[in-house]
């Protein structure tokens, strides 16, 4: 290879490396069984000390082709340091108006990412915890594989 190529080939990977989010907190959880229940409530627990930044909060989704609704109700509750507590009830779209999976799918498997909130700022630095609680019509959803949240700084 050429000085010239091995330079301009560092300098891709220097732009790309760039342009990649910096995340604070990456961590998953499984639903027992691969099947989310209304009493097993999926915990993320992360530790915010500026409160100058601005966070980005992504939510992974993995489940099999075989998942029964085009979406997933859930209770998000955030759990502030002061142990005040907020929530929300969102819905997670998993599939588009035609059927389609949304995100990739690949053998069995289908997965996507959701921005669940951006820009997003603290007031107070601490320990935190967003709990997600499974809020749909049905007790057991089967085909829910894995559930991953990251937490990213943004400029």
């Amino acid at each position: 290879m050429s000085f010239r190529s091995t330079v301009l080939l560092l300098l891709c990977l220097f732009s790309f490396t760039a342009c990649q989010d910096s995340f604070i907190y990456d961590q998953a959880v499984e639903p027992s069984g691969n099947t989310w229940t209304y009493d097993q409530a999926l915990n993320f627990d992360f530790n915010v000390q500026d409160t100058s930044l601005r966070y980005e909060f992504l939510l992974d989704i993995k489940h099999s082709r075989d998942y029964p609704f085009q979406n997933l109700y859930t209770r998000i509750t955030t759990v502030f340091p002061d142990d005040t507590e907020q929530q929300d009830i969102v819905s997670l779209e998993l599939a588009n108006k035609l059927g389609l999976w949304e995100g990739k799918c690949r053998g069995d498997f289908c997965a996507l990412t959701i921005a669940l909130q951006e820009r997003a700022r603290f007031d107070t630095p601490g320990d935190y915890q967003l709990r997600f609680e499974q809020y749909s019509r049905q007790d057991s959803l089967p085909g829910l594989e894995e559930f991953r949240l990251r937490i990213a700084l943004k400029e």
